[in-house]
């Protein structure tokens, strides 16, 4: 009876683990939409003149609002090696 109730106890904690890293994922997952929403709308209601003296073009707003959500580097400045 001892090796059924340490395998119940131990399939418990496993779902429990399963459950709370599902939360987990999920949780962040709103926190990074939340963020790209904010970005992009901070970033659409600057003016064309803005943008530009940012670097941006108003096609870029998306791309770099998910960038700014995952904690990514910028994808509109890729640095490109200086070798030839």
């Amino acid at each position: 009876m001892t090796n059924f109730a340490g395998t119940l106890e131990e399939s418990s904690r496993s779902q429990a683990g399963l459950w709370t890293r599902w939360f987990s994922r999920a949780a962040d997952a709103m926190v990074r939409a939340s963020r790209r929403r904010q970005a992009q709308r901070a970033l659409s209601q600057l003016s064309d003149a803005t943008l530009k003296d940012i670097g941006l073009r108003r096609c870029d707003i998306d791309s770099v609002a998910q960038a700014f959500a995952e904690g990514q580097p910028d994808p509109t400045r890729i640095r490109r090696s200086s070798r030839g």
